[in-house]
Formats: structure tokens, sequence, C-alpha cells
């Protein structure tokens, strides 16, 4: 997952990245280039969710599609992606029917965003998984995970009530921000640098168990489009590392989070305390038939291994 925020309007486009990557279980953190320019047709493509997707995406928009406009790419999406995801989700059960996991691919999105000659204007266009890949022009700012002071884009409301009543059996706080105001579109990189630390603060910083958690760092990054031109600039770097970033892994399988304070308040590490529970079962991370204890733990404590 990833921090996108993106505005179409009708002389430019702008779409704000962060340059975190991670694995499903938060174990290991990566930094990426999320939002790949596709300069001959005044557009750049990005993904939210399944990284095999967004490379497929960044290619076939740039080398594969054939597409000679922005509203060609856009018209001829849905078929491609449909039968990536077939395929992805035909691997996903064969791996989980091999190595006795159950782990979907991620729920997804596809964006592009670029000039359309047939609006005559910018606009920005997302194929969701959940609604089979078919095109929905997003309209005014355009952000997830949304702040929680204003109103998510409706994809993002969908999946917090769907969340919330699985885990809480109660989506009556997540309803309540249907009636938060529209989010209003930045105008200068230092409003875009605070809506990034906005939704760091409020979404990463989060609990793990809260529902709300998406990790958030490395650096927050804004991309501009016009026609003829694209540039990208670095707003802000995230502080990964000291106290925030302690509290932004607690409770996760990344080191940092497996030799923090237990989020159960009895004072022992993560690791030594409930992570215990898992040490002989399969590991979350999906590698295989490896347990926990032989795959993804830290070393522990009187191991003879330096932590």
């Amino acid at each position: 997952m990833t921090l996108i925020a993106i505005h179409a309007d009708v002389d430019r486009a702008s779409v704000l990245s962060d340059s975190l990557s991670y694995t499903v279980t938060a174990r290991r953190l990566r930094r990426a280039t999320k939002v790949f320019a596709v300069p001959h047709l005044d557009a750049a493509v990005l993904t939210h969710g399944d990284a095999e997707l967004g490379n497929f995406w960044a290619v076939h928009a740039s080398l594969h599609s054939g597409a000679a406009t922005f509203d060609e790419l856009t018209d001829t999406a849905p078929e491609a992606l449909q039968e990536l995801w077939r395929e992805r989700t035909m691997m996903a059960e064969h791996r989980n029917a091999i190595h006795g996991g159950n782990r979907p691919v991620p729920r997804s999105i596809a964006f592009a965003v670029g000039y359309s000659a047939h609006a005559g204007r910018f606009r920005a266009v997302a194929h969701s998984s959940d609604d089979d890949f078919q095109p929905a022009d997003l309209q005014g700012l355009w952000i997830i995970p949304s702040p929680l002071d204003v109103r998510p884009s409706d994809i993002e409301q969908q999946r917090l009530e769907e969340t919330f009543r699985e885990r809480f059996d109660d989506d009556q706080p997540v309803r309540a921000l249907r009636s938060q105001p529209a989010p209003v579109p930045p105008t200068t990189p230092e409003q875009w640098a605070n809506l990034a630390r906005t939704v760091r603060e409020q979404r990463a910083l989060a609990d793990l168990y809260s529902g709300l958690k998406m990790y958030i760092g490395g650096d927050a990054l804004l991309t501009t489009l016009e026609r003829g031109h694209q540039s990208t600039r670095r707003l802000l770097t995230f502080a990964d590392s000291g106290p925030e970033y302690e509290q932004m892994m607690a409770g996760s399988l990344h080191p940092a989070g497996q030799l923090g304070l237990c989020g159960c308040e009895s004072g022992a590490r993560f690791v030594d305390c409930c992570l215990e529970q898992i040490a002989d079962e399969p590991c979350p991370c999906g590698s295989g038939t490896s347990t926990f204890a032989d795959c993804c733990r830290v070393p522990l404590r009187g191991s003879g291994v330096p932590l």
C-alpha cells in the first residue's frame, strides 16, 4: 500500500506519493518509485496494492498498450488489467494450495492521470479490483489513505466499513466519516507537504489494531503534469528512525516492532511475549512451510546472537 493523493485540473494534474514499499507483515521495508511518467501520452500511471500489478501497469502503459492517446489507454485498460488479475489470482490459489495458506492478492487500484483530448482537460482515472477494473473518474482531491478530518473516497469508505464490521462488529465509527467535508486541493508545495505530514500522523502512526493503519514513509514526492512537460520534486523526507518510526512499526513483524514493547502491557518485548504464541506456526510472511521461529522472528535474548 502507499500514500496517494491526486488532483486533476484543466491545464495540469498533481500526484503526491510516498516512497515506502513493504511486505504484507511489514517485516521488510524498501524504497520505491511509485509514479511512472508516460511522456508520449502526457500522462503518468501508478498503483495502490499489489506490487506485481504495479509493475505490469507501468510497462503496459508505456510500452505494450499501443495507445496513441491517454483516452485510448484508459479505454483499453480494463481488459488488460482483468486478464492480469485472473493470472495473479490463479497463482495465489496455487501457492495457497501447496503451502496451506489462505492469502489472496491484495485489493488493488491502477491509476492513470493525463491529458484527455476527449475531455479537453487533464483527467484522473481509477481502475479498481473492487469493481472489476472498470474506469472511474476521480473528482476533486482524491486521497488514500485519507486524513480523518475529511471525507474519504467512496472506495476507501467502503473498505473501512468492511474492516470495522469484520474486526469490531461495528462500522459506526467510520460511517461517521461520510459527514466530513470534502478535502480541499492544495495549491502550493508546502500545502502538499502538510497533507503528507497529516496523513502520516493520523494513519501511519495509528495503532496497528485500530483498523486505520497504513505504513507511510521514505520521501513525499510531488509529480506535476502539464501538456508537454512533467516534473517531480521531493517535498520532505519522513523521520524513519527514532521514536516516531518505532511508533509506526509497533506491533508489526519488522525488527523495530518485534523488539518494541508488547501491546498487552506486560512490559516485555513483543518477540519475548505475545509473538511466542505463533513461534511454531507457519510464518505470516507466506514464505511456505517455515515456522515463524525459523523465518521472520528476530533472535531471542540468550541466543548468543547480538541484537
